[in-house]
């Protein structure tokens, strides 16, 4: 009886162990697999923003086609480019962001607590903890654009140097407000050669 009590408690130990052994495997799986998504969601961010900064900043190299070659191209199966939205899983600004980020930092959570009873490492679910809230306050705050926040004023040259489009719009908005000043200045000096005339024409009466 004794050593059938001895077997059966060295029974349970290990399938305790077992489980415990699995569940941690389970938690460190699954924390892993949700932090290669996190991580590949930020990459796609990082990409999407620099496609889009290259695409804004970038001159237009080609001529504006003409409709019947649009026509063509258009028979020919080509689309126009049309910019997707920023996905809400890595859009910092959305609720799906943060509902993510949660989760993982919940999940991190119970994976420590339980990795401190069955005596595992703990470091990589303090990094997780630690790290998730970090990454999301950073992507929050813009803090890949710190040069322009906190960086030395650009000057207007400085600013049109990578936007064509508004450099136009600036070089007609000068030429338009040029025009306007001559016409105003040809005005009051009309209006002033015709007082003066006036002031001649009382003197002489």
């Amino acid at each position: 009886m004794f050593l059938y009590k001895k077997i059966l408690s060295i029974y349970k130990q290990s399938f305790s162990f077992f489980l415990s052994f699995n569940f941690s495997f389970f938690l460190y799986a699954l924390l892993a697999i949700f932090l290669l998504i996190n991580f590949c969601q930020h990459i796609h961010k990082f990409l999407y923003y620099c496609k889009e900064k290259i695409q804004k900043e970038m001159q237009n190299a080609y001529p504006e086609i003409t409709d019947q070659h649009r026509e063509f191209l258009k028979k020919q199966g080509l689309k126009v480019y049309e910019p997707k939205p920023l996905p809400d899983q890595i859009n910092p600004f959305s609720k799906t962001y943060w509902i993510t980020n949660a989760f993982i930092i919940g999940v991190s959570f119970l994976a420590r607590r339980h990795a401190l009873k069955v005596g595992a490492p703990r470091i990589f679910w303090s990094g997780c903890i630690v790290g998730v809230p970090l990454a999301a306050i950073i992507s929050r705050g813009k803090s890949d654009q710190l040069d322009e926040l906190v960086g030395a004023r650009k000057t207007l040259e400085q600013k049109l140097e990578y936007a064509p489009i508004t450099r136009r719009a600036w070089e007609r908005a000068l030429a338009t407000n040029q025009e306007y000043q001559n016409e105003i200045k040809t005005q009051i000096q009309d209006l002033q050669a015709e007082i003066a005339a006036k002031k001649v024409a009382a003197k002489l009466e």
